[in-house]
């Protein structure tokens, strides 16, 4: 896959005035967090998501990409595309997850428990140089989400400044 870092658009949102001062503060905190706690590259996942937007799109510091989580419209499982649809079988191999809009569990807590959590217990069992504690990052706007996580706020509208500062100045900060 030829992925590209990602840019943001601009047309609705508005960078806050002080947004470099912010991203700055939210790269320290996520450079403090994964030093005092000892976090790989690999356990820092940051996911975006827009409220328009249909898919989120999870991935780890070290390039991993996690499941995707579809959201569909609607109010029922009766909105999901067919568990015979093109491609669905290949989906769910992959560990996709679909949901709707209207879902009870709601599709972040689906998605925390259903792809990020699994994930990480994934990536601490196939990694003998980490402990069964070992903690992680979920790198996104405000959710309160499962114990053992560190959640780190990337500032409001600053998704694509925080991605291009983050490649522009990293010089081995997410190399453990």
């Amino acid at each position: 896959m030829s992925w590209t870092p990602r840019v943001g658009t601009c047309t609705a949102a508005h960078l806050p005035l002080d947004a470099e001062d912010l991203c700055k503060r939210a790269f320290f905190c996520l450079a403090y967090c994964m030093k005092w706690e000892n976090i790989p590259a690999k356990l820092i996942i940051n996911v975006d998501e827009k409220r328009a937007f249909t898919l989120l799109v999870g991935s780890s510091a070290s390039g991993d990409i996690l499941p995707f989580q579809a959201v569909w419209a609607g109010k029922t499982e009766k909105s999901l595309p067919s568990k015979d649809a093109p491609g669905m079988t290949e989906a769910l191999q992959r560990g996709f997850h679909f949901t709707f809009a209207a879902s009870e569990k709601k599709t972040m807590k689906e998605y925390i428990e259903d792809i990020l959590i699994p994930y990480v217990k994934d990536i601490i069992a196939s990694d003998p140089g980490l402990d069964d504690d070992q903690k992680a990052v979920f790198y996104i706007g405000v959710y309160p989400v499962h114990p053992g996580i560190i959640l780190i706020f990337v500032p409001a509208n600053c998704m694509g400044k925080v991605y291009r500062k983050r490649i522009q100045s990293v010089g081995g900060v997410f190399d453990k």
